[in-house]
């Protein structure tokens, strides 16, 4: 090899060591400043393959033209954007993909969008939930309006706290994570499960942005609407027992140990007043000024929260006292123990009633036709409230006759109810009336075991009806006439050619004791 080659050769190795080094620097010199961002993005935790983009934002929140980008890459919703160069001290972050639904355990059928606007300063953990989205509006608002980023922060917080009639947040809301063990975190997971009582994910897309858009201008939720509504959704659900699976669910997750989020539930289910968050005197009722409509307009205090009450009693109406009030009825048939209640007529005559709903299962017709709520009471239809053997539309002339005979001679037609008992016939229902007019104790006694908060939805039978239960039901209401109340002539209904025709509808039963006739 000739010398002049063999330098050559020194020269380009030396070269490349030059080369290497000079890159090593230069990697060193890129890496120097930067930095790593991660947190959790969640409505439910967002799926794997999430998109999650962080824009770069200045004091007055306006977009840098910096941003960065990723996917999650778990389905605990934890992101993280790593070895970023990142100038700007506030950041806009979204994340936009497929969620885990926190009550069914599913994926969600579409994808959902999400903001947080985050403070940068000291802190690389930043997380995306609904509380970020719900304040995202006030927040850029009030900084526009001309109060600093810090100050509006703390402010809009605060106030979509108090929208759902919560105390204020001790942290951040991009600190708080829905399967955290604090009690803020509890909130967050209380009012993100709220917005899953819509429809579709798309309802819950568009819920979140009107009640962000509502709080955006005066940090004030005044949708009235909307928050009645979404009441009476949380309130079915938790007496359901939906909010029950959440934990299950967030725990298959890897969640450890989630703390009690449904108390903030049944806070918010609680009636629209500050005045009205909790409650002592167990019974009490008051009224309502927050709601305008007339069947909400009193509230009952239930385990510490105020219920909706349709009930007989008043503001300052005492509680009624049940210590020795009842007696008891055992159905030998199914074993099945109810309460009852002794009635003076104004005959002097005492009548006895169930204090609850028949439950007894019947043995005519099809069972998945019968609503039946446990310690609650079924319906029947009134075929089998009479104890047929099958429904039939039309009733033959010696049917006729003999349903119409027991009637006219207030015969005891036993039907559905046990051995001793019969269906209230017409006059027993208008005597007891007419005793009960005035007499609010008496009329709450019948139906004081069983009372069911007005607008709680009530999951029935193996198609899962749904439908509202309250005061009016339980007791078969005295004046509400069908379905409310079973009378035998109730069920009964005429052709044009006056014959007998068989109503189609469900009836509650409340038996009566056989007595003697004079």
């Amino acid at each position: 090899m000739s010398k002049g080659y063999k330098q050559i050769s020194v020269l380009f190795v030396l070269g490349m060591l030059l080369a290497a080094c000079s890159q090593n620097d230069s990697s060193s010199a890129m890496s120097e400043g930067s930095r790593t961002i991660y947190g959790t993005s969640q409505k439910g935790p967002f799926v794997k393959g999430t998109e999650v983009t962080l824009y770069g934002m200045d004091e007055g929140l306006i977009q840098t033209g910096t941003h960065f980008s990723t996917e999650i890459d778990n389905n605990r919703g934890e992101y993280s954007l790593k070895r970023i160069k990142l100038d700007d001290r506030y950041a806009w972050l979204v994340a936009n993909g497929y969620y885990i639904d926190e009550m069914t355990g599913d994926t969600s059928t579409q994808k959902i969008s999400l903001n947080s606007l985050v403070d940068l300063q000291n802190r690389d953990q930043v997380n995306i939930n609904v509380l970020t989205h719900l304040s995202f509006n006030r927040i850029r608002y009030l900084v526009k309006e001309g109060v600093p980023v810090d100050e509006a922060k703390h402010q809009a917080e605060n106030e979509v706290m108090a929208a759902f009639g919560f105390s204020d947040v001790t942290e951040s809301f991009d600190q708080l994570d829905i399967m955290g063990t604090d009690i803020d975190d509890s909130k967050l997971l209380a009012i993100s499960v709220m917005m899953l009582t819509a429809a579709n994910v798309g309802e819950v897309t568009s819920r979140l942005a009107s009640i962000a858009m509502d709080l955006e201008e005066d940090g004030v939720w005044d949708d009235s609407t909307l928050i009645r509504q979404l009441k009476g959704f949380v309130s079915m659900d938790s007496h359901d027992g939906v909010y029950k699976k959440v934990k299950n669910n967030l725990a298959k997750l890897g969640a450890a140990d989630i703390p009690d989020f449904q108390r903030y539930l049944d806070q918010f289910a609680s009636p629209w007043d500050s005045t009205w968050k909790r409650c002592d005197n167990q019974d009490e009722v008051r009224r309502t000024t927050h709601f305008n409509d007339s069947l909400y307009s009193h509230v009952i205090c239930r385990d510490g929260i105020w219920k909706f009450y349709r009930g007989p009693r008043d503001e300052g109406d005492p509680p009624v006292d049940t210590t020795g009030k009842y007696g008891t009825l055992v159905d030998e048939r199914d074993g099945h123990v109810y309460k009852t209640l002794d009635i003076k007529m104004e005959s002097g005559r005492i009548a006895t009633w169930m204090a609850s709903l028949l439950e007894y299962e019947p043995t005519n017709g099809v069972k998945e036709e019968t609503r039946y709520v446990p310690g609650v009471g079924r319906e029947y239809f009134g075929y089998q409230a009479l104890g047929w053997p099958i429904d039939r539309n039309l009733v033959s002339e010696d049917e006729d006759a003999e349903i119409w005979n027991k009637m006219l001679y207030d015969e005891f037609i036993q039907g559905v109810c046990p051995d001793g008992w019969h269906l209230p016939y017409y006059e027993e229902w208008d005597y007891l009336w007419d005793v009960l007019r005035d007499d609010y104790e008496t009329r709450e006694l019948l139906v004081y075991l069983q009372y069911v908060d007005s607008g709680t939805k009530v999951s029935l039978d193996t198609k899962h009806v749904g439908y509202y239960v309250d005061f009016e039901y339980a007791f078969s209401l005295l004046e509400g006439g069908s379905p409310y109340r079973f009378r035998v002539r109730n069920i009964w209904n005429w052709n044009e050619d006056d014959s007998v025709i068989h109503i189609s509808e469900y009836y509650p039963i409340r038996c009566v004791k056989d007595w003697e006739r004079k």
